[in-house]
């Protein structure tokens, strides 16, 4: 492994390390911001977490493999930004700023962590032509 690989792979575990904090936001944001009332708020936001969080944690014990995990990150975060308009709590401002917010940072952290992986955008064999 040469050092351009050695450092993209720290890139790539330390975008994952920051989404693994903001899964850990999306879990406890509910119970801090105490929207625990709405219940479409509460377990989208805290669902979304768990499974940010778990995702984030496989990438950055593994920054070399596993690049599909941020991806479906990726998911995850544009998720975030549009299920507040279109589950039912498009009312509760301080719930859909917190999802469209962490949102945000969810889906650009996913790519930093996805792009900067060694090796995830060369193909796996040879193109033929």
């Amino acid at each position: 492994m040469n050092a351009t690989n050695s450092g993209d792979k720290e890139v790539a575990r330390t975008a994952s390390i920051l989404n693994l904090i903001a899964g850990l936001w999306l879990v406890i944001s509910p119970f801090w911001m105490n929207y625990l009332g709405d219940p479409a708020a509460l377990w989208n936001t805290v669902l979304v977490g768990v499974a940010v969080g778990a995702l984030s944690l496989i990438r950055a014990c593994y920054p070399a493999h596993y690049v599909a995990l941020s991806w479906v990150n990726l998911v995850l975060g544009l998720w975030l930004i549009v299920s507040p308009f279109l589950l039912p709590y498009h009312h509760f401002e301080l719930a859909v700023r917190n999802d469209v917010i962490t949102g945000i940072i969810v889906a650009i952290l996913a790519v930093w962590s996805a792009l900067t992986t060694p090796g995830a955008l060369r193909p796996t064999r040879p193109l033929s032509r």
